[in-house]
């Protein structure tokens, strides 16, 4: 898949499935970026360029075998979103985690929206699943409203489960609606 499309700011971003040739480098600093920020997700701590070979290594294995989808979205050349969706394991394997970041300068052009659109159209279409659910961080509103408009629904809450910016906050399950 690769497509270009054009944001609600007016820029372009180049959306396309992940690659072995990726340039590691580049996926470090999109990943690192949002560590350093503190941005709302569940991963907390930086990686190395090996980390990060070794996790493009896992993931495009996974892409191979039919458990994994991953899109990239690229303006200027910069990784700017990566958004996946990933079969669970052993009985709920029918199940379809789906995740998504998006570079600060990004957030409200309605990248986050187009990335969780095209990645649950894709995992509809090649992963076939059961269901399809996410987690996201109780405190993470801007994420919450975008994850109901596209017609999740909460199924879980965790209260108090994940540590973030020195307190806890509630792990949200939320599942699509059929």
């Amino acid at each position: 898949m690769r497509q270009t499309v054009v944001l609600r700011d007016g820029r372009k971003v180049v959306v396309r499935d992940l690659s072995p040739r990726e340039n590691v480098e580049a996926l470090r600093r999109y990943y690192n970026a949002l560590i350093e920020e503190g941005a709302p997700i569940l991963a907390c701590k930086k990686v190395s360029v090996a980390e990060e070979k070794k996790w493009l290594k896992r993931t495009m294995s996974e892409v191979r075998e039919g458990k994994r989808i991953s899109l990239v979205a690229q303006s200027g050349g910069r990784i700017v979103s990566i958004s996946f969706a990933s079969r669970d394991k052993l009985r709920e394997e029918g199940n379809i985690l789906l995740g998504i970041g998006v570079a600060r300068d990004f957030r409200g052009a309605g990248l986050g929206c187009l990335m969780m659109k095209k990645i649950i159209e894709l995992a509809k279409r090649r992963l076939k699943p059961q269901l399809i659910y996410l987690t996201h961080l109780g405190s993470n509103k801007v994420a919450r409203d975008l994850y109901d408009f596209l017609g999740f629904r909460e199924v879980a809450r965790l209260p108090n489960w994940t540590p973030y910016r020195d307190k806890r906050v509630d792990r949200v399950f939320m599942v699509l609606k059929k």
